[in-house]
């Protein structure tokens, strides 16, 4: 096994609501992690840890967590569904080796569908679906099936099908290993096929068996001349075709339940990429020139900050990728977009909000620097002898504008401070001054996102401002 072939670094995505903070609870806690299963209704997940987002009960801002499963390292990105935190999903996106997709099966393809769909394509990151809440009163397996057909040109093939839904909701087939999850008090258990979908088993088997053989021509000249393959060809196959974005495979199941999610959790290490599986990456020289980077500690660093965190008590926290060789503390490394080296000091593994200190993160694999001050979302940083960044993909400009004005002279001498360190942490976040108006303007995805930007001005570096829409200058054309 190579150096980072028992790493899975794996994002979640989707539109609001659609339930993904709730499956990656139950990854936790069905692999022993966590010994009580967190809900977002009660503020207790492990992800949405902020105040904010607990008052809200929604997911605001990037968050990181990182535990072990049967000898593999498992890094989770759990990103926000709104549309107002775009930039949380653009910039970690780039940071994982496959992105999970979570669509509602009551709602289907929704905005933030498509959003998480063509930013991942840009970023060139493998994608899976997951289909949750088929417990919900209106929910239909097929439906949303066909809704991600007619919405995306693309193969998406279940490896999951339902036991019933809605009301009628019983578990989850697997159809690799011919298993169901079923529910059962707190936990699923797993279970044969039941008897009266023997048959539909089969055949959707046999389709996830004909779209995944075309991998490689061996197998699907095997599965003409015989009809089939064997199992350990079917599991070799859905895998390198999620590794080649050949299709996208669908799971399923109900969050809440826990049905599918333990189904989920095993293909996370059976089937979804490794580092090693995505290769190597491209990257830019300081002469822009295309190089290219192996997950190996052989090569020169090459990682990536794709979150920032500061905390006004704590300091910076900088979440970090990387792509090849190693990144140690007191190692004087370089930020290629800042050209300024500086030392390592503190290396964290986080679990939500909680930290633990290791001595560096290694090729393939994600952690979290200590008062780096240096480095912000989206820089690279380096081997100062062999510079190079990555290609992310580009941010959208602000579409909301607010003027604001301090209600104090203290709160106008520590402005600039916290509205500093709020641009370091968000990237879609603006601030001018209008020099033909004198005004302060903020800007940034839409009125939650300046909403909730203002409340942290406030709970965090206590400055309290006034809102109002921003005057426009009018200026008088001579003739």
């Amino acid at each position: 096994m190579g150096v980072c072939e028992s790493i899975r670094n794996i994002a979640f995505a989707g539109h609001s609501s659609s339930g993904k903070t709730t499956i990656i609870e139950g990854l936790l806690y069905l692999s022993g992690n966590k010994k009580r299963l967190g809900r977002v209704t009660e503020g207790s997940t492990t992800t949405d840890y902020q105040q904010d987002e607990i008052d809200r009960g929604i997911s605001i801002s990037t968050s990181l967590v990182s535990f072990e499963k049967g000898g593999f390292t498992i890094n989770v990105i759990d990103n926000p569904g709104y549309l107002d935190f775009i930039g949380e999903l653009i910039a970690s996106v780039s940071a994982a080796d496959v992105l999970i997709i979570v669509v509602d099966a009551e709602s289907g393809v929704e905005v933030g569908t498509e959003r998480a769909y063509h930013f991942a394509k840009e970023a060139r990151v493998p994608i899976v679906v997951f289909i949750n809440g088929l417990d919900r009163e209106r929910a239909s397996f097929d439906d949303t099936i066909g809704s991600l057909k007619s919405s995306f040109d693309e193969r998406f093939v279940p490896v999951n099908i339902p036991i019933g839904e809605g009301g009628n909701f019983k578990g989850v087939i697997d159809l690799i290993s011919l298993k169901a999850s079923q529910i059962d008090g707190e936990k699923p258990t797993i279970s044969e096929v039941p008897a009266d979908m023997k048959d539909s088993t089969a055949q959707a088997r046999e389709t996830l068996m004909e779209a995944v053989c075309e991998v490689e021509d061996q197998l699907t000249e095997k599965y003409l001349e015989e009809g089939k393959i064997s199992d350990d060809e079917l599991r070799y196959a859905v895998k390198k075709s999620i590794v080649e974005s050949m299709v996208i495979p669908v799971f399923c199941g109900s969050g809440w339940l826990l049905s599918g999610v333990d189904l989920f959790l095993d293909a996370i290490t059976n089937y979804l990429p490794s580092p090693e599986d995505r290769g190597e990456i491209n990257a830019i020289d300081k002469e822009g020139k295309e190089v290219v980077r192996k997950p190996s500690l052989d090569e020169p660093l090459l990682a990536y900050v794709f979150k920032t965190v500061i905390d006004p008590y704590a300091g910076k926290l900088s979440y970090v990728r990387v792509f090849s060789g190693r990144l140690a503390t007191d190692m004087n490394i370089m930020d290629f977009q800042k050209g300024a080296s500086a030392k390592v000091g503190s290396i964290l593994r986080l679990f939500g909000k909680e930290q633990s200190s290791v001595s560096e993160i290694r090729a393939g694999d994600v952690g979290a620097l200590a008062k780096f001050d240096i480095a912000q979302t989206g820089d690279s940083l380096t081997d100062a002898s062999k510079p190079a960044k990555i290609v992310i993909p580009q941010f959208p400009e602000p579409v909301m504008f607010y003027a604001v004005k301090p209600k104090t002279k203290s709160d106008e001498d520590k402005l600039s401070t916290a509205v500093g360190r709020l641009k370091e942490e968000d990237l879609t976040f603006k601030f001018e001054r209008n020099q033909d108006t004198g005004e302060n303007i903020i800007s940034g995805m839409g009125e939650l996102h300046l909403n909730i930007i203002i409340e942290r001005m406030k709970s965090r570096y206590g400055v309290d401002v006034e809102t109002h829409i921003p005057r426009v200058s009018y200026k008088e054309t001579i003739k």
